[in-house]
Order: structure tokens, then C-alpha cells, then sequence
């Protein structure tokens, strides 16, 4: 019964939600990386199939921050990208270096959606409970620069980490939250 509670709460938050990056459709200025950077992470992606999976990370990273006018968004799409090829600790590595970027330009939305990336790639890696203090950490940015869309999925996101750990009740405690924010 929990399992499905939270399959349905998950479910219907995540629904209610359109896609992508958590910032874009509430007014704030998005922005997609410059066709080179694109490229250049194509390009060093190559490199990824020949050498050590630590080695492509990296030159991922540098060919994205060299090309890039927006380097946390960047660090976004690529952390992405990872998730979409199912690569967790290769996330992980990369949008926590985002973090680090995103923290020192003080980007706090691109800050906060690193954060989430960050929390479902260590959800993936069966450390549901280092992405706690994450994601609490992203909630309170969110609030701070007034995105619900994004703190729903950030609450959602919370609860998939307490369920992971079998905390299933701060989980559904945490579904809820996001439900009554949703409806606001």
C-alpha cells in the first residue's frame, strides 16, 4: 500500500508538471547553451567511447565551460545527458562540479536545478540519503527566489529520496507538501 501511495503521489505531482528545466514558463530567462559548446561535448563524447569514463568526464567539462557563455546551464545539460544515458556516477561527478560553478556565479536557479539533477542521479546510485541534505538545500533556494514550479519538484524529488531509504512516511509527508503546493 505505501509502495503505491507513493507511486500515485509521485505520479501525480510529476504530471501536473511540465518538463524540462524548472525555470523556464515562469518568466525567467533561459537560455540554451551556444551551438559550440554543443558540439564541442558531442565531440569530447567521442573521446569517451576510446578512454577511461574519469578522463571523458573531464574533457567534457572542459570543452563545455571553454565554449560556453552560461557555464552552470551547461553544466545542466550535460549532467542531463548523462542521466538520459545512464551514466549516475558520471552525473554525479559533473553537476556536482555544476554546483560548485553555479554557487561562485551565484546562478542561484541554475544552482537549484543542479541540485535536483544532482539528488536523481544519487538516487540512482543507491545514495538516496547523501541527497538529502541536497535537496533541502534546494527547496530553500527556490523558495528564496520564488519558484514553485521548481520547489515541487524539489519536494518530489525529497520524497523519492526518503522512499529509496525506506523512510516512507517523511515521504509521504513530502508528496503531500508538493500536492498542496501544487494546488496554490
Amino acid at each position: 500500500m505505501q509502495l503505491f501511495l507513493l507511486w500515485f503521489f509521485g505520479l501525480t505531482i510529476m504530471n501536473s508538471l511540465p518538463s524540462g528545466f524548472a525555470g523556464q514558463g515562469r518568466g525567467e530567462e533561459v537560455r540554451s547553451p551556444a551551438q559550440g559548446e554543443t558540439g564541442a561535448a558531442l565531440s569530447a563524447s567521442k573521446q569517451e567511447s576510446t578512454s577511461k569514463p574519469d578522463k571523458a568526464v573531464q574533457a567534457r567539462r572542459k570543452a563545455v565551460e571553454k565554449k560556453s557563455e552560461h557555464p552552470p546551464l551547461a553544466y545542466y545539460k550535460l549532467t542531463q545527458k548523462f542521466l538520459m544515458e545512464g551514466k549516475p556516477q558520471q552525473a554525479v561527478k559533473v553537476s556536482k562540479d555544476g554546483i560548485r560553478v553555479a554557487r561562485e556565479k551565484k546562478a542561484n536557479l541554475e544552482l537549484a536545478n543542479l541540485i535536483l539533477l544532482n539528488s536523481v542521479a544519487l538516487n540512482q546510485t543507491s545514495e538516496g540519503a547523501k541527497a538529502i541534505l541536497s535537496v533541502r538545500e534546494g527547496i530553500a533556494l527556490s523558495r528564496e527566489i520564488g519558484n514553485l514550479r521548481l520547489e515541487i519538484k524539489l519536494l518530489t524529488e525529497l520524497g523519492n529520496n526518503y522512499a529509496q531509504i525506506g523512510n516512507f512516511v517523511d515521504a509521504i509527508d513530502s508528496y503531500s507538501v508538493a500536492i498542496k503546493s501544487a494546488k496554490k
